[in-house]
């Protein structure tokens, strides 16, 4: 759990789109791995007299929120090892008395590590108060084994809806190496189609979200958007099957053994090409480069 230099982009993002940092909690306690460039480049304009090689070396990330803002830090954990100051398992509810209590609530690596991910995103939701914010930077792809789960935008967008008292302001992806542009990923629902991936690299969602009513979280649950739409009309799509012509049948045989290990090769080429040229990674559709 920590906050690298694109967690601080998005949150002088957010402070410049007028998310209040005045109360905030951090699920579990945030480690600073932010050098002194990176915050002058996203904070300048918001603490210009600051001692940004101080507020690099500070350990964890409350001094920086404090440059964002906030007047108060809780970090909210299942032990105290880092010192947090609220210590509850998020796989349980939390308690009553802490529910609305925030401003805003982040996230920087703790919820794919929650094996209760429902649970764990209920009880962020509700630490926020109607009006407030929850930041979350989450794991999208290539990241397998890194924790129990890696995420997609349609999950985000079905959680974090008007049903629940949420709307989604901002749903960007972008790869894990240095200066990689950062792209905007719609609703499905909204392009009425899947917003899938495919890509080399570790890749990560960046969301900002909106507290807007409260309301029962999760008294219906989710449903994939395009799974929706199909039972709510009540078709079935119909793929038509044509037998393959005996040369067709072959070349098909010959391309279910050989192309995995091409696709594999040529995937391995591209990565490193691109890794040598800075180039963007992703590969998708309806991603909107945002910068």
């Amino acid at each position: 759990m920590g906050v690298l230099r694109n967690a601080i982009r998005a949150w002088s993002d957010a402070r410049r789109s007028g998310v209040s940092f005045r109360r905030t909690v951090t699920l579990g306690r945030q480690t600073n791995f932010c050098d002194a460039d990176d915050l002058r480049t996203y904070l300048g304009s918001l603490a210009v007299d600051t001692d940004w090689e101080a507020l690099a070396a500070a350990e964890f990330c409350e001094p920086i929120l404090r440059v964002l803002g906030a007047e108060s830090v809780d970090a909210l954990d299942a032990s105290d090892y880092e010192g947090a100051t609220l210590i509850h398992n998020l796989n349980e509810p939390i308690p009553d008395a802490w529910k609305q209590q925030y401003d805003c609530v982040i996230d920087c690596g703790t919820l794919e590590h929650v094996f209760h991910f429902p649970n764990a995103l209920r009880n962020a939701m509700e630490l926020t108060r109607v009006g407030g914010h929850l930041l979350l930077e989450l794991p999208c792809n290539n990241q397998c084994g890194h924790g129990f789960y890696q995420f997609s935008p349609e999950l985000l967008y079905r959680c974090l809806n008007q049903a629940n008292g949420y709307i989604i302001e901002s749903l960007s992806i972008y790869e894990w190496y240095a200066d990689a542009p950062w792209y905007a990923a719609p609703d499905p629902d909204s392009v009425r189609s899947r917003v899938e991936l495919v890509n080399a690299v570790p890749t990560m969602l960046a969301v900002r979200a909106q507290r807007i009513a409260e309301v029962p979280i999760f008294a219906t649950m989710p449903q994939q958007s395009d799974y929706s739409r199909l039972w709510a009309s009540g078709s079935r799509p119909v793929r038509p099957r044509l037998e393959p012509r005996p040369i067709r049948a072959v070349v098909r045989s010959a391309m279910v053994r050989i192309a995995p290990g091409l696709v594999g090769l040529a995937r391995r080429q591209r990565a490193a090409w691109l890794a040598r040229s800075g180039e963007s990674r992703l590969d998708g559709r309806h991603y909107v480069r945002q910068s």
